[in-house]
């Protein structure tokens, strides 16, 4: 029995290590997806809005902070109306971050593609609800 008791031990700390891995890597991994996608969507915006390296930071470190809170926000409890409009005002913050660090020509240009792009989200919804997927 006492032998059984011992392996049981073992292999149920075996078992938490494991977990435990996983867990911290998975969440290293997830940091660096969106580590990633923040970099990702700067460099578009440095070429779509010709940013200076000063402004590149400091848009990178808002990319990065509101990509993490926009997933934080995704994965936690609450309604769908709730979480659409916690999702404004996200990007409200945002936009209003923005206008502090670029120029006014920048700003514009920024909003024009935001709103651009947010046409082609909808029409890809739409071509994908005509589709059935």
């Amino acid at each position: 029995m006492h032998s059984l008791l011992k392996q049981f031990k073992r292999v149920s700390f075996g078992k938490v290590l494991i977990i435990v891995s996983l867990l911290l890597f998975g969440t290293q991994s997830y940091a660096q997806q969106d580590t990633a996608a923040a970099r990702k969507l700067t460099d578009r915006m440095q070429t779509e809005l010709s940013l200076t390296g000063d402004q590149y930071t400091q848009v990178y470190s808002l990319n990065q902070t509101f990509i993490g809170q926009m997933k934080a926000l995704q994965s936690s409890g609450g309604g769908r109306f709730s979480k659409l409009k916690k999702m404004k005002s996200l990007g409200d913050e945002r936009d209003s971050q923005m206008k502090k660090i670029l120029s006014d020509e920048q700003y514009q240009k920024y909003l024009k593609n935001k709103a651009s792009n947010r046409e082609k989200m909808k029409e890809a919804l739409k071509d994908r609800k005509q589709n059935g997927r």
